[in-house]
């Protein structure tokens, strides 16, 4: 007899001893092949433990021991290990548990090297073992030298010229810790290698007397300073790429060598990162302002100019200035001289600096100096902070800067 719609269903039949299976008895669940993929691309953005986690993963399963390998080895330090104890003798083998001895010893996992730093110096870089896996690195795109004290030039493009000995190798992104006039010979004696370099990242500029062009004549788009320049070696270094680069990165500070530096020649410039110097270091940052008020009046011509940052950091002065520090100018202008100076076009801006007061911000935000295209206003410290309590008032003037906020359309971001 079919029973009726509004009878209760019977209860489901007891377990017995052959349908009963206990938890442990239960097959693990897997997950789907395209998460584990997932996992594994995910790896590079991991700050710490990133070759611990692929290399387990690379042993999980055959199935994605090629998918995790590639993820693996595709970014490599080459490093001979512990520095403290005595130092290798060329012929040493290489010591196992690194990517070297890896490398050195599976010529399977070359290929899949695609960005390389090297930390080798000394006998460690003339390593016969060493010298033969640099010049087998076919995909190396990025190559980069690690800055460890004692570090030397030759140490540095030691490892470059080897990688270069490769006729596949095509180079996009380079990092070395001094450029030179060794270092533009290498450059400009393999145009194929580096007929692909659109970024370059630099630690100092070492010569002091340089004359015509040093940098590199193709078509950089990116470059990052760490240390302080002159006009003089500034120029000859970005005259070759001036049309091309899109984005730059240098510090700025009060050196007299500095005064001269201009921004009109790069004329497709984008993005603009200064880096000023700390405010707690005495009147160092009071006697950069100048300059980079400077510098950021010679960028007012460049249309394409639409992201500015200004950060603190520890500056060094110019290597290739030679002069004697200059003594505080103690001139009467402060952190709001640099807003006023701000270019117009500018449309996302981010400062992190404590020089930068919330009441100079408001001040800002309110006059015609605020830049009408700017969408994007990125304050950090206590600037950011105190800026963020201001916009929560209703009354007076603070009133009226949230509400030329909200009109202007400007997203305000604290930083941490």
């Amino acid at each position: 007899m079919r029973a009726s719609p509004s009878a209760p269903l019977p209860p489901p039949p007891a377990p017995t001893s052959s349908t009963t299976t206990s938890a442990a008895d239960q097959p693990h669940p897997r997950l789907p092949s395209e998460l584990i993929l997932e996992i594994i691309e995910w790896c590079d953005k991991l700050p710490e433990q990133r070759c611990a986690t692929l290399a387990a993963l690379c042993r999980l399963a055959k199935s994605y021991q090629a998918d995790a390998e590639r993820a693996l080895y595709s970014d490599v330090r080459l490093s001979w290990g512990d520095r403290t104890g005595a130092q290798p003798e060329a012929g040493d083998p290489v010591p196992s548990g690194l990517a070297l001895h890896t490398l050195v010893h599976n010529a399977r996992l070359r290929p899949l090297v695609k960005s390389l730093e090297v930390s080798l110096n000394g006998a460690e870089g003339t390593n016969l073992e060493v010298t033969a896996l640099l010049g087998e690195l076919p995909g190396v795109e990025t190559y980069s030298t690690e800055r460890y004290p004692g570090a030397s030039a030759r140490d540095q493009l030691g490892g470059l010229r080897r990688v270069l000995s490769n006729d596949a190798v095509r180079i996009r992104t380079l990092d070395v810790g001094t450029w030179t006039s060794t270092a533009a010979a290498l450059v400009r004696d393999h145009p194929l290698a580096f007929s692909t370099l659109k970024h370059l990242k630099l630690e100092r500029l070492y010569d002091h007397h340089w004359t015509g062009t040093m940098g590199p004549s193709v078509g950089i788009e990116t470059l990052s300073l760490e240390v302080n320049v002159g006009p003089r070696a500034f120029a000859s270094l970005t005259s070759p790429f001036s049309k091309s680069l899109l984005s730059l990165r240098m510090p700025v500070t009060g050196s007299e060598a500095a005064q001269g530096l201009k921004l009109r020649p790069f004329v497709k410039l984008e993005h603009l990162d200064l880096l000023v110097p700390k405010q707690e270091r005495g009147p160092a940052f009071q006697d950069a302002i100048p300059n980079v008020v400077s510098l950021l009046l010679s960028a007012a011509s460049l249309r394409q100019l639409v992201t500015l940052t200004i950060q603190e950091t520890v500056v060094q002065p110019p290597l290739d200035y030679l002069g004697t520090p200059p003594e505080s100018t103690q001139l009467s202008m402060s952190a709001h001289h640099i807003l006023n100076a701000v270019p117009f076009q500018i449309q996302q801006l981010t400062l992190d600096a404590p020089a930068f007061l919330a009441t100079d911000l408001v001040d800002w935000v309110l006059s015609p100096c605020r830049p009408s295209q700017l969408k994007s206003l990125r304050i950090g410290g206590e600037a950011g902070v105190g800026l963020d309590k201001l916009m929560r008032r209703t009354a007076g003037r603070y009133a009226e800067l949230a509400r030329t906020l909200e009109e202007a359309g400007i997203e305000v971001v604290t930083l941490p």
